[in-house]
C-alpha cells in the first residue's frame, strides 16, 4: 500500500509545472495572462505568484501543457507588434485553433474589450480573453471561427 501511494506522489510531482515571465510588468498583467491561459486550456489548477513573476500550473494533460507553454512564450512580451500567432491544439476536439492577434500599443483597454465583444458577436467563440497590456486577444475555436474572428479584428 505505502508503494502504491509513493508511485501517485510521484505522478502528482511530475505533472508540476512552473513557467517564470521575463517580461510581465504589473501584477495585473500577470493575473490577465494567468485567466486567459486558464480560459483557453481548461486547467484550473494554476495559480500566478507575483511577487516570482511565475505561474504554476499543478495538473494538466501533456496536450494543455504544451498549449499552456505556448501561451506563456507568446504572450511573455514587451511591447509586441501588430501580428498575430497560431497553435493548433491537439486536445482542442473542434474547437483546435488558438490565436493570438497583437492588436499593437495605440490602442486602450476600453477598445480592446468593444472589439472583444465584437469579436465574440461575430464569430461565436466562446474561448476568448483580452490581455490589456499587450493589446491582445486570445483566442480558441473551431477554423472557421477562428477566421472570423481575424476578419473581425483586420476591420476593426
Amino acid at each position: 500500500m505505502h508503494a502504491a501511494m509513493m508511485a501517485l506522489f510521484l505522478m502528482a510531482q511530475a505533472q508540476v509545472h512552473v513557467f517564470e515571465f521575463k517580461q510581465v510588468s504589473s501584477d495585473k498583467n500577470l493575473f490577465e495572462i494567468t485567466t486567459a491561459i486558464r480560459s483557453v486550456t481548461d486547467i484550473s489548477t494554476l495559480m500566478a505568484d507575483a511577487g516570482k513573476r511565475s505561474l504554476t500550473i499543478k495538473s494538466g494533460d501533456p496536450a494543455q501543457m504544451a498549449l499552456a507553454e505556448w501561451l506563456v512564450k507568446t504572450l511573455d512580451v514587451a511591447a509586441p507588434g501588430v501580428g498575430s500567432a497560431e497553435y493548433k491544439y491537439s486536445g482542442g476536439g473542434d474547437e483546435s485553433v488558438v490565436r493570438v492577434y497583437f492588436l499593437g500599443a495605440s490602442g486602450d483597454v476600453k477598445s480592446l474589450h468593444a472589439l472583444a465583444t465584437k469579436v465574440r458577436t461575430v464569430s461565436g467563440v466562446r474561448r476568448l480573453f483580452a490581455v490589456g497590456e499587450q493589446q491582445a486577444l486570445v483566442v480558441r475555436g473551431t477554423a472557421e471561427q477562428v477566421a472570423q474572428a481575424g476578419e473581425v479584428v483586420e476591420g476593426k
